[in-house]
């Protein structure tokens, strides 16, 4: 490894783990020192120098001296997947800066002190080296857009005239964002796909059948905005849409005005305390219930990634645990580790899965 030769393909692949990581670029160790437990499992990258090294053959720990926390070291154990990488670093005499991709473990019992798990590492200049060739620099920007839900509001507000425009709060601020269109399904389908990502448009027709068929009560106008907020917050986030409709099925069969019995609200059955995390200002809102929920959905699935397929994709044990995590909160999993004893939370992962294998075609109808 050289340092005045940055190897592309180096950073390519360190930028391949980040995109199946589902990493937070705006997320900071100082935000994850502030409350550890809330970001257990999350995703970040850090830039930085390692200054010190300690231990060696299969416990070897490193310093790293982040770049914008310059008072806040990190102490990390080194994976048998990246030995190769710090050692030859160390060889170089750690000099050079680094980006580290970083998942957020579990804490101690009894510490408040945050833990991390490298999942990558790279040269920045093999990283830069990366980001000029075209094809990764078009993925990069992609992975950016979907933590930028105001930027993608304020676009479709846009495309909307004046009297189709609401508003609602996201995260970072108040934004714009599209009221619900008056028509049938062929005016839904011809309004809301005029400003999808073309790999979205076909996919709106055939979800806002079968979310009418779930719940033949619901107006053409809510069927259409919540197949709409539905496949794009899902894209935006990297949930797949076949699992955001299984678990608003198993939450409130499509119905937005359901309340359960300890208060959950809407379609994704977000409790009190979510809406205030959240930013938003009506639990029973279509737009901003779903966009809790799939923010929701992704944080559990991004605590279990360790679970997910050698290819990055969804695993059933990931989406037990993400659903379990969804419905009685990660604390029960991890007390129980695993799905917990309770029957509630066992009936409402076995059927979120069945719905999701049949949607896939993977299982049999329940």
């Amino acid at each position: 490894m050289s340092l005045q030769s940055a190897k592309a393909s180096d950073g390519a692949h360190y930028l391949l783990l980040r995109a199946r990581a589902h990493y937070n670029p705006a997320l900071s160790p100082k935000q994850v020192e502030a409350d550890p437990a809330h970001y257990e499992g999350y995703a970040l990258e850090v830039q930085g120098k390692v200054m010190g090294w300690a231990g060696g053959g299969n416990n070897v720990t490193v310093l790293l001296l982040p770049t914008n926390d310059v008072n806040d070291p990190l102490s990390l154990n080194v994976p048998a997947n990246e030995k190769t990488f710090f050692s030859e670093l160390q060889d170089m005499g750690g000099a050079a800066t680094i980006r580290v991709l970083l998942r957020v473990e579990a804490l101690e019992a009894g510490s408040n002190i945050p833990k991390y798990r490298v999942l990558a590492a790279a040269l920045e200049d093999d990283v830069e080296a990366a980001l000029t060739d075209a094809k990764t620099q078009a993925e990069a920007q992609k992975l950016q857009k979907m933590w930028d839900k105001a930027q993608w509001l304020q676009a479709f507000r846009r495309s909307l005239p004046p009297d189709l425009r609401g508003s609602m709060p996201a995260r970072g601020g108040e934004v714009r964002a599209p009221l619900a269109v008056e028509g049938d399904a062929s005016v839904q389908t011809a309004v809301y796909t005029a400003a999808m990502p073309p790999e979205l448009r076909p996919m709106f027709l055939p979800y806002f059948q079968y979310i009418a068929s779930r719940n033949p009560s619901l107006s053409d106008r809510d069927v259409g905005l919540i197949t709409y907020c539905l496949l794009t917050d899902s894209y935006q986030l990297q949930v797949d849409p076949r699992l955001t409709v299984s678990m608003i099925i198993a939450e409130s069969d499509f119905d937005p005005k359901c309340t359960s019995n300890k208060g959950a609200m809407g379609l994704c059955q977000l409790m009190p305390d979510e809406v205030q995390r959240y930013g938003l200002t009506n639990g029973y809102d279509i737009a901003q219930n779903i966009w809790g929920g799939v923010m929701e959905l992704r944080e559990c699935l991004n605590r279990y990634q360790a679970y997910a397929a050698p290819d990055g994709s969804l695993s059933d044990e990931q989406i037990r645990l993400a659903m379990a995590a969804y419905n009685a909160g990660p604390g029960a999993v991890k007390k129980y580790a695993g799905v917990p004893p309770y029957k509630e939370t066992q009936d409402y992962v076995r059927k979120v899965l069945r719905y999701f294998h049949q949607l896939c075609g993977t299982g049999s109808t329940p």
